[in-house]
């Protein structure tokens, strides 16, 4: 059974194999960002060059600010799986439509 599964937006299978990798990231104003990939069918938290797993996240209301963190958790992953990130699951834990606003721009830019 695998952890999850990342499909494209016609119900295929993303290729395992292919040149990039998908990562799994949680946005949460309470416990913070954080970025993982699956290892074994198991989720596995990729913790930062400070050794720490989750970034502050405060101003999840704020485009700029979900960007911010997006891209620090995407070159944490990057780092770690030594290829590009070209597909996340994003988990937002942050109460209110503007957080939804907020990330859902972030994503697409």
């Amino acid at each position: 059974m695998k952890l999850f599964q990342i499909e494209e937006p016609d119900g295929t299978p993303l290729e395992s194999d292919g040149p990039g990798a998908a990562v799994g990231i949680e946005l949460s104003a309470a416990t913070g960002a954080a970025v993982a990939i699956a290892v074994g069918g198991n989720a596995e938290l990729l913790p930062g060059a400070d050794g720490a797993a989750r970034l502050a996240a405060s101003g999840l209301e704020d485009e700029q600010s979900v960007t911010a963190l997006l891209l620090l958790l995407r070159e944490r992953a990057e780092k770690a799986l030594a290829r590009p990130v070209t597909h996340a699951v994003v988990a937002l834990a942050a109460p209110g439509e503007r957080a939804l606003q907020a990330t859902g721009a972030a994503a697409a830019a």
